[in-house]
């Protein structure tokens, strides 16, 4: 009897140390599998917090240290914080013309030159990528005056402008990359996020605005300013779809006097019903973005005119139509596709289109721009080299590229009559043209004197109020 109840407390202690045994590798199994979650949420979390292309923290990131930034409990009125919108100049140009992978490479030489400067400076700064081409450096909780945040703010920002002085290389190839900065300087104590952001994003809108690769402040003032473009620049955007748009033509005259050709000039009928010159808002189309959109809309009504041109007749004389086209379009890689394909589909017989190009904005972008009039070229479309002599250094590039006229800057129409030293240089000009066989058109006259002067150097054509203001087409060329 004895034996038995020894047996039997021998199987149940063994029962029990069995149990026991499973429980502790099941608890264990359970703490690995805990301790497992816990590393992958953890991984998880940190990465929805990274950007995958560049290993910098994300636009999630950014928005969650702007909140803490406000309400850190060492907050003080006296506490300011500094935020930097940095974004790259013309980066979807770049991105458009060498391909998405070059595009990628850049975003991420271009995060590493701007990471290598932030472990070097004082305070609680965080870098990020926020949007494509966007970057965000936020420096916070800086207990000193707004004077000497801004003294800091324009230290950052020109250390980190410094950091683009040399070109970055891609595939052996080198490029330039500037950058364009908005500046918030913000009272921890009396800010929300997005109005902090807003400020910023208005600053480097003013920076792009004046010219790019420079930094810029917010200020009170310029938030009105702003809004006032960016709501005309919403209108204008409307305008392309709803058709507002409108050309008219100006004729430019042969030696003769007869219309040798036509400028297809575009104007903007606005909500309050006003015929708007290009030069009040051409600026904003391109600071908007609508660039290629808008030129695709001028290209497309320039020849639908012209193919009712040619319905009722041309005449003997004429030669073009000129239409303006920026070098942003050019080098748009659908545009070149998109040219042929309207000139397909309106049948228009190209050697009666001109395109005109400005000569600041084609020496910026000579290399795009020259593979692109070559393409053209070889369909009959010939080009027109506009504001010639305005101070670029044009003359080493227009041999290499289709030119078949210049037309002076205006500037030099202005004064023809009583500057000596302008008569000599257009004089000069003429017999440049004249070697290469290009035609060279004189624009904006307004008086005879002026008319006679030009004609005298030897000028072709001859374009102004003096014969004719823009207008509504011609039903037809006479």
């Amino acid at each position: 009897m004895v034996l038995l109840n020894n047996i039997q407390e021998n199987q149940q202690s063994f029962i029990v140390n069995k149990k026991n045994e499973e429980m502790q590798i099941l608890l264990k199994e359970l703490e690995e599998e805990v301790s497992t979650r816990r590393l992958a949420e953890k991984k998880a979390e940190q990465l929805a917090n990274i950007d995958t292309l560049t290993g910098l923290t994300n636009r999630r990131y950014f928005y969650n240290k702007m909140r803490t930034v406000l309400n850190s409990k060492y907050n003080r009125k006296s506490t300011y914080g500094i935020l930097l919108l940095i974004d790259l100049d013309n980066f979807k140009r770049f991105n458009d013309t060498l391909g998405h992978l070059a595009g990628d490479e850049c975003l991420r030489q271009v995060s590493e030159r701007l990471l290598s400067d932030v472990s070097l400076l004082d305070g609680d700064v965080s870098l990020s990528r926020i949007a494509g081409d966007e970057f965000a450096f936020v420096l916070g909780t800086l207990n000193i005056s707004y004077k000497e945040a801004r003294k800091k703010a324009i230290e950052y920002a020109q250390r980190i402008s410094d950091k683009f002085s040399s070109e970055i290389t891609i595939d052996g190839r080198c490029y330039n990359i500037s950058v364009s900065i908005g500046i918030s300087i913000f009272s921890v104590m009396q800010s929300k996020v997005k109005d902090i952001i807003q400020e910023a994003d208005v600053a480097l809108y003013e920076a792009k605005r004046l010219g790019r690769n420079q930094f810029y402040f917010f200020e009170d003032s310029l938030q009105k300013e702003v809004d006032f473009k960016l709501k005309i620049a919403n209108e204008l955007k409307n305008g392309i779809d709803k058709d507002k748009f409108i050309l008219f033509y100006q004729p430019i005259l042969d030696k003769e006097g007869k219309i040798k050709a036509f400028e297809a000039l575009i104007r903007w009928k606005n909500v309050q019903g006003e015929i708007v010159s290009a030069a009040k808002f051409i600026g904003l189309i391109e600071l908007s973005g609508y660039t290629v959109m808008f030129n695709k809309y001028i290209f497309e009504a320039a020849c639908i005119q012209l193919k009712k041109w040619q319905e009722s007749g041309l005449g003997s004389n004429f030669d073009h139509l000129s239409i303006n086209i920026s070098p942003t379009a050019f080098i748009d890689k659908g545009f070149i596709s998109f040219v042929k394909e309207t000139i397909e589909k309106y049948d228009i017989d190209t050697k009666y289109l001109m395109m005109e190009i400005t000569e600041s904005k084609m020496l910026k972008e000579f290399s795009c721009v020259e593979k692109v009039m070559e393409d053209l070229t070889q369909i009959g479309i010939r080009f027109s080299l506009d504001n010639f002599g305005r101070g670029y250094s044009s003359l080493n590039y227009i041999h290499k590229l289709p030119f078949s006229e210049l037309k002076l800057y205006r500037g030099f129409t202005e004064k023809i009559c009583t500057n000596q030293q302008d008569q000599k240089f257009i004089k000069a000009i003429i017999a440049l043209a004249n070697s290469m066989n290009f035609n060279v058109v004189a624009e904006g006259i307004e008086g005879n004197d002026q008319h006679d002067a030009l004609y005298r150097l030897g000028c072709d054509m001859f374009q102004g109020y003096l014969y004719a203001k823009p207008s509504l087409p011609f039903e037809k060329i006479e």
